[in-house]
């Protein structure tokens, strides 16, 4: 039955619980502008639970086993997809290739250029493909962003973006899920990306991030916790922390400004009353408080408000809001967390090109934990690079340009003694998920696979001399622990001084260069063996 000419057709590709749940909602919120026409899945019982409550709302879809029958069948205006990250790049490229526009569940592609991939297809159809940032869309959000961008609330300075849930094993017994391959990522790529993607929105352009990530319970091959320390174009600094390992569930974000401080606490979606709005001591100017306090509507965020805004787009003929540069810098924000707690250095905005070396374990490292200028697997840049860099460094802290170093103030340079090393993220010789785009022979980039296996005392990484060029894998060793130098060693020992010693028979560690290898890092005020040898 062909749609009303008012009506625009839609078809939805998967038929699980988000499409089940929220997209069929946003249908339901804009049956007078859409019509359900067709629906796809594999799996035919999901298929005729979903063509049943889509009944009840109201909608006829027939169902459909086959993408590409589908889109030659019924040529659907605008194809929502709902199926596993893997897929979406390929179903994506194939609605615009048949001229349909898109809105694709997050992540739109497990890459940066699966990302530039789609954005040619655009280009070459006309047609339009956005991902689903539903947090944009409501009130709440669109009030605070024209509030900070119009100097409302004075300059932003500090920033934290929280989302900390909680997921059990059972969760992940989802057979694509917590994988590189099939997920792009843990809860960087499949849950805190909402959050994050809005605080990109209220502030704007990073220029550096620097994290950390780590696999701390769940037995998957990505992490499951990550975070971060930004800094924004503007000179904010903000910190970022993705988890599913935390039983009080929240997501938030919080800003604070010259003249207010801005919070937004909620979970899965928020409406006007979750934002808070807190001025200044001193600030008694009422009207001007009361209308921070009072956004013009109270439109939650969902959906059904970003499906509204891509069919006000497709009337139009414009490019919708959440496609095109603005989402894909979301993705290279993904892609320079990754990078950066991977290689534990700082990455900035815009490093992450096509030509971008592979990131790998560092076999060799600095005291710094960089890859010495000998790793053949790690380019070191010419001078005039690292000339730039510097000068973008300086800027940063706003310091003037040095030639040849960059002067650091006092009270940030680090203490005269040898820092402690924290152990290192084990990463196998492959690439991450979103760390560049194509590989050097112009093949798709490969994802990183961690062990499956959950963590075992032969996982903890050595900690090695500051003059070793090379680090060494521990094997498990029963008893260890420290002994005093020698030459401040006590001539008897006491019974209190004691301490077992690792047996002489296996050798803890396996090294090309000789260093010391404990079970675990030094407590405080306890030096290690390699430190004092240095």
């Amino acid at each position: 039955m062909p749609s009303p000419p008012s009506r625009l057709r839609v078809a939805v590709v998967g038929t699980g619980g988000i499409v089940t749940g929220s997209h069929l909602k946003a249908l339901q919120a804009h049956v007078d502008r859409v019509d359900l026409v067709a629906a796809v899945d594999v799996d035919r019982i999901r298929l005729g639970a979903f063509q049943e409550a889509a009944e009840a709302a109201g909608m006829d879809p027939r169902g459909f086993d086959d993408l590409d029958a589908m889109l030659a069948a019924e040529r659907p205006d605008v194809v929502l997809i709902g199926t596993p990250p893997v897929l979406h790049h390929e179903q994506t490229v194939a609605a615009l290739e048949a001229g349909a526009w898109v809105l694709s569940e997050k992540p739109l592609p497990l890459s940066l250029a699966e990302y530039d991939a789609i954005a040619a297809t655009e280009e070459a159809t006309g047609n339009y493909a956005s991902v689903v940032f539903q947090h944009r869309y409501g009130s709440g959000a669109v009030h605070a962003r024209e509030l900070i961008a119009g100097g409302e609330l004075g300059r932003p300075l500090v920033a934290h973006c929280q989302t900390t849930w909680y997921r059990d094993t059972a969760y992940y017994a989802v057979p694509w899920r917590g994988r590189w391959e099939s997920e792009g990522g843990g809860p960087t790529m499949g849950h805190g990306i909402h959050q994050y993607d809005l605080l990109l929105d209220l502030l704007g352009e990073w220029t550096e991030i620097r994290a950390m990530a780590g696999r701390l319970v769940h037995d998957v091959e990505s992490e499951d916790v990550s975070t971060a320390l930004v800094r924004f174009k503007s000179g904010a600094l903000a910190t970022v922390v993705n988890s599913v390992l935390s039983p009080d569930e929240v997501s938030r974000i919080r800003i604070d400004c010259a003249e207010a401080t801005v919070e937004l606490t909620h979970l899965y979606g928020h409406r006007n009353e979750d934002w808070v709005y807190t001025p200044r001591p001193g600030l008694e100017d009422e009207a001007r408080v009361k209308r921070w306090r009072t956004p013009a509507a109270d439109v939650p965020s969902s959906h059904a408000a970003q499906l509204g805004a891509l069919l006000d787009a497709f009337e139009r003929g414009e490019r919708p809001a959440g496609s095109g540069p603005v989402a894909r810098a979301t993705v290279e924000f993904a892609a320079a967390l990754y990078k950066s707690a991977f290689t534990a250095r700082p990455v900035l905005a815009g490093e992450i090109t096509p030509r971008t070396p592979s990131t790998r374990p560092c076999t060799a490292t600095t005291r710094t934990g960089a890859p010495h200028d000998d790793d053949p697997g790690h380019p070191q840049p010419r001078r005039a690079d690292r000339r730039r860099a510097r000068r973008r460094r300086a800027a940063a802290l706003r310091l003037p340009p040095q030639p040849g170093r960059l002067r650091v103030p006092q009270a940030l340079r680090p203490p005269a003694a040898h820092p402690v090393r924290q152990p290192r993220l084990r990463l196998p010789a492959q690439r991450p998920p979103l760390a560049q785009g194509l590989a050097d022979d112009g093949q798709p980039p490969l994802r990183p696979e961690l062990s499956t296996s959950p963590p075992t005392p032969s996982g903890v990484p050595c900690w090695t001399s500051p003059r070793s060029t090379t680090s060494s894998t521990c094997r498990p060793s029963t008893t260890r622990s420290w002994r005093p130098a020698a030459s401040t060693a006590p001539s008897t020992p006491s019974p209190s001084a004691a301490r077992p010693t690792a047996s002489s028979s296996t050798p803890p560690c396996s090294s090309s260069t000789t260093s010391t290898c404990p079970t675990s890092p030094p407590g405080p005020g306890t030096t290690s063996p390699a430190s004092r040898r240095s």
